[in-house]
């Protein structure tokens, strides 16, 4: 099926249902290596019940929904995820109702590549409430996918890196054991 570059820009999903409890939140931390140190209060508090909190980097996944661009008629071993930018504007409770809101913000062609550079946004709020909590910004490779009318070149839609240290840099040691997870 062939889309225009319009068709694109026009595709979303509004309103999707999610949910997660503590045990995905624990699940998560540990598979990005939190509880490596047992004896770090730091990391356990993302692993253990007890005053646990959501690693903020889970907001990439809260809501993950892969059928947003299956559903354009890419295939699945086709996708390549290339970019990843999470904006959070609020903290994630241990358990929630989410609603989600997704839409394509770019589409380059990549002709001699036979293919196209996918740029979509995510906003991930409370069900029940019109909080945002977190802006997800990502790029996708589409081997074999084609756009018509979308313009040719590299991506456009890039996140500038901000001309300021970080707030905060975290280094942590992953465990081979982690990718059973």
């Amino acid at each position: 099926m062939a889309h225009t570059y319009q068709d694109l820009l026009d595709h979303k999903s509004l309103g999707k249902p999610h949910r997660y409890d503590r045990q995905r939140v624990i699940l998560y931390a540990l598979g990005i290596g939190m509880g490596m140190d047992p004896l770090d209060e730091r990391q356990l508090r993302f692993v253990l019940e007890d005053g646990l909190l959501v690693f903020p980097t889970f907001a990439t996944v809260a809501t993950w929904d892969i059928d947003f661009l299956l559903d354009l008629g890419i295939g699945w071993s086709k996708l390549i995820h290339l970019a990843q930018s999470v904006e959070l504007h609020g903290t994630f409770p241990v358990e929630a109702r989410l609603l989600a809101d997704s839409r394509i913000l770019d589409a380059v062609d990549k002709p001699r590549q036979n293919a196209t550079v996918l740029t979509s946004e995510t906003l991930i709020r409370e069900a029940g409430g019109d909080r945002t909590l977190a802006r997800l910004v990502k790029t996708s490779l589409a081997r074999d996918f084609r756009v018509v009318g979308a313009p040719e070149g590299g991506a456009r839609a890039r996140v500038a890196r901000p001309a300021r240290k970080p707030d905060h840099v975290v280094a942590l040691q992953t465990s081979p054991q982690v990718a059973l997870i």
